[in-house]
C-alpha cells in the first residue's frame, strides 16, 4: 500500500492539474475494488424472491426489528442506578475544581491528520463512495477544509444529517444464504463521520477523565 501510495502522490505532484488528476485516480481506485457479495435471491415468507428492491426492504425490515428486540431486552434488565450515581458522586465529592464543560474546543489540521493515519487501509466505503485508503491519499489536499467544516461544527454543536447516513450491508455468517437468519447486519458509515466521531469522542472522554464522572468499578472501553 506504500508503494501504491507514494506512486499516486507521484502523480499528483507531477500534474499540471492537481485536482483533475487525484480525481482520475480516485476513480481508477474505485474500479477496482469489486466485491461480489450480490445477493440473487432470498426466500420470503416461503417464496424466493428475486426482486432486489423487495429484498433490500426486506432485510431493513428484519433488521430493524433485531435491534428493536435488542433494545427491549436491555430495557427490561434491572440496573441499579442508586449504586451508579452514589458511586459517581463519592468520587467527585469535594472536587470544587471540576472543569465546566461548555463547548469542545478547536482541532488544527495536525490533530485530524494524526486521527487519520490510525485508520486502516481498506476499500470498503459509506455512501459518499470515499474509503480510508483514498482519504489518506487526499489528506494533504483536503486537511484545510475539514478543519474548517470540523471547527463550524464544534461551534454550532450539531452534528450534520448527511454524515449520520450509513450503508447497511447483509454479511453472510452461515447456512443457506437465502435465509435472512443467516445474515448480519454490518454498517458502512463515511471515513468524514468516523473522523469527526474520534474528535468528539476525545474530547468527551478527556472531560469525564479530568472530571472524575467515570466510576472506578468501570473498566470496560477504557484505556488501560
Amino acid at each position: 500500500m506504500l508503494s501504491k501510495r507514494k506512486y499516486f502522490d507521484h502523480q499528483i505532484l507531477k500534474s499540471n492539474n492537481k485536482t483533475k488528476t487525484t480525481l482520475q485516480l480516485v476513480k481508477t481506485s474505485m474500479n477496482k475494488w469489486n466485491r461480489n457479495n450480490k445477493i440473487e435471491a432470498m426466500s420470503i415468507n416461503g417464496d424466493l424472491i428475486k426482486d432486489p428492491e423487495t429484498i433490500a426492504n426486506s432485510f431493513n425490515l428484519f433488521f430493524s426489528s433485531l435491534a428493536l428486540n435488542s433494545s427491549s431486552d436491555s430495557a427490561q434488565k434491572s440496573i441499579d442506578v442508586d449504586f451508579i450515581r452514589n458511586s459517581v458522586l463519592n468520587q467527585t465529592q469535594g472536587n470544587e475544581e471540576r472543569p465546566h464543560f461548555t463547548q469542545f474546543h478547536q482541532t488544527s489540521t495536525n490533530e485530524i491528520n494524526e486521527i487519520i493515519k490510525t485508520f486502516e487501509t481498506k476499500d470498503s466505503h459509506g455512501y459518499d463512495e470515499i474509503s480510508s485508503g483514498i482519504l489518506k491519499i487526499s489528506t494533504p489536499y483536503i486537511l484545510s477544509p475539514l478543519t474548517y467544516i470540523f471547527n463550524k461544527i464544534h461551534t454550532l454543536g450539531i452534528f450534520p444529517d448527511r454524515m449520520k447516513f450509513t450503508i447497511v450491508t447483509p454479511l453472510h455468517k452461515k447456512g443457506s444464504t437465502k435465509e435472512m437468519g443467516n445474515y448480519r447486519p454490518i454498517s458502512l458509515l463515511t471515513a468524514s463521520s468516523k473522523t469527526l466521531e474520534k474528535l468528539i469522542h476525545k474530547r468527551l472522554y478527556l472531560y469525564l477523565e479530568n472530571s472524575r464522572l467515570l466510576s472506578d468499578d468501570q473498566f470496560g472501553f477504557r484505556k488501560n
